[in-house]
């Protein structure tokens, strides 16, 4: 029995009535955003976990521009060196959560599924996706790459965390498909309009990889809202995703290309790898807060700014061609993302609406309940 149990246990009767108080009874409960569990100087955590993931699309979207200027190089050791930045930020709050006795380390299964996942997110996600970038260029990879995330998010999150999918959802993950449809047709034009020096590969298999890419991203995001929504602290999620990319990266880098091409890396280029992984680092722990206050749904749905933004930026900065087929997969985009419903909120319900039982890792303490003129239990009451 917990502290706060023996506590009410102690108080023994209620002094008016003499009524036997039961102790609490601790049950698993669907979070909501009307809580104030996740709240910041009285801010609604809707209004809060937005702001948070406009702010993660935007500093992606600029990330996203320096790594089209890496096109040429290995798209494995310049995600590496994006990743630096968010693992050295993300370690030092983890020491100084340590130090100060804040962080509450994970059990070990937790541990193994943050690296397993994180390595897969990393090669299958951001390797992919750099490598893509020039194959197939900005203005094309990013829509893509959301469309993707955002149907393989859903229906993780409809599966793993119980998020409902309403007909708004439904129909809004149709446009996604019919825009997946309209942006591969298209790509195949793509690089030879917009003079890809870096195009080598089939357009479908950079299609694939930009796909595999969205899905290693989805699956990241489900498992970071699972743990952040529960006993696992932030510190803990983001130093081991990085750490685990900057290690699996790296590796594979050096395996494919070996010191030689590191050296000749010019100084350049390796500054602007690292302003692309501080707004990588901006973008993540944005995006890791706002998982936190919304659902995932929610957090994709801001995100459609990037298609807009990065079709404009291949256009403009890269001379990437603005196609039919690219501004109506776009635009396709863009809506499909936007009409995805909120889906359920992340917090306690309100004292009006019964709670739901579900199987997560979010723990909530039920008050205790006075049963008027009820006799005495025999022994303690069961706790399932």
């Amino acid at each position: 029995m917990s502290a706060s149990s023996d506590a009410h246990a102690r108080q023994g009767q209620n002094p008016a009535s003499s009524t036997p108080i039961i102790p609490h009874t601790i049950c698993l409960v669907k979070p909501t955003s009307r809580s104030p569990a996740h709240g910041t100087l009285g801010i609604d955590p809707f209004v809060l976990g937005t702001a948070f993931s406009a702010l993660s699309s935007i500093a992606y979207s600029c990330s996203n521009v320096c790594l089209r200027w890496l096109a040429h190089l290995d798209p494995f050791l310049v995600s590496c060196v994006k990743a630096v930045p968010t693992m050295l930020v993300a370690t030092t709050l983890l020491g100084a959560g340590v130090v100060s006795g804040r962080i509450r380390w994970p059990r070990m299964r937790v541990f193994a599924a943050l690296a397993g996942v994180g390595v897969f997110a990393q090669l299958g996600g951001n390797g992919a996706f750099q490598w893509s970038l020039g194959q197939v260029g900005l203005a094309i990879t990013v829509p893509l790459c959301s469309g993707t995330m955002i149907i393989a998010a859903t229906v993780l999150g409809r599966v793993w965390l119980g998020e409902g999918v309403t007909p708004r959802s439904a129909a809004a993950l149709a446009l996604l498909i019919a825009a997946i449809t309209v942006l591969s047709i298209g790509a195949e034009r793509s690089p030879k309009l917009a003079e890809l020096t870096t195009a080598t590969a089939p357009v479908g298999l950079a299609i694939a990889a930009v796909c595999l890419a969205g899905v290693a991203y989805a699956v990241l995001n489900v498992l970071i809202r699972r743990l952040v929504t529960g006993s696992t602290q932030m510190p803990v999620v983001l130093a081991t995703v990085s750490s685990v990319g900057v290690i699996s990266l790296g590796l594979t880098g050096i395996a494919r290309t070996g010191w030689t091409a590191i050296d000749q890396t010019a100084l350049s280029d390796l500054g602007v790898m690292f302003v692309a992984g501080t707004f990588n680092a901006v973008g993540f722990f944005t995006l890791t807060k706002a998982l936190q206050l919304v659902s995932i749904v929610q957090v994709n749905a801001v995100g459609a700014s990037q298609s807009a933004l990065a079709a404009l930026a291949g256009v403009a900065l890269f001379g990437e061609n603005l196609t039919a087929s690219l501004g109506l997969g776009v635009f396709l985009t863009m809506i499909g993302l936007a009409l995805v419903d909120r889906g359920r909120r992340l917090h306690p319900p309100p004292e009006d609406e019964p709670p739901q039982t579900v199987e997560d890792d979010t723990v909530a303490v039920v008050p205790p309940v006075q049963f008027p003129a009820a006799a005495p239990l025999p022994r303690e009451p069961t706790t399932r």
